[in-house]
């Protein structure tokens, strides 16, 4: 059987037919899942400690030093630190610290330190000292400033 052009046959020809993917369900579940992570993630917040710190003019120490039963750490602006044994300050450090602390706390259990930092010390400083006395047992500790360096 021949066929011609003449006959009733039709012939389908395909067309191609270009292939689209509908994005839309995809951006809203990637928004909804953007939103549910900010909304359940913690962030960090850093507490701060407020300070005024005074001048050093116009400090006043609150603890009486005269008494015997009152340890004196100093800091010099190099963040150097000196320890008031017998009423002359000695170079020391944190570990020497400690066990002065303990010492002094086996003597005397209502003894007091009183930490006097330099106006331009360094704040670690000062709080590697009062977390040394609170490691000894020390737990009466007054911080003062002043902006002489007499050692």
């Amino acid at each position: 059987m021949e066929f011609t052009t003449s006959d009733h046959v039709s012939i389908a020809t395909r067309t191609q037919r270009q292939s689209e993917v509908d994005l839309t369900s995809m951006v809203d579940v990637t928004f909804l899942l953007i939103v549910f992570f900010m909304v359940t993630a913690s962030f960090v917040t850093h507490q701060v400690l407020e300070q005024n710190k005074p001048d050093g003019l116009s400090c006043h120490l609150p603890l009486d030093i005269d008494e015997p039963l009152t340890l004196v750490v100093s800091i010099n602006e190099q963040n150097d630190l000196y320890f008031d044994s017998t009423s002359t300050f000695e170079p020391t450090n944190l570990r020497e610290l400690r066990t002065e602390f303990r010492a002094a706390l086996e003597s005397h259990p209502d003894v007091r330190l009183l930490i006097e930092a330099h106006t331009e010390s360094r704040h670690r400083s000062v709080v590697k000292v009062w977390d040394t006395a609170l490691a000894a047992g020390l737990d009466n500790i007054a911080v003062t400033t002043t902006d002489q360096n007499d050692y």
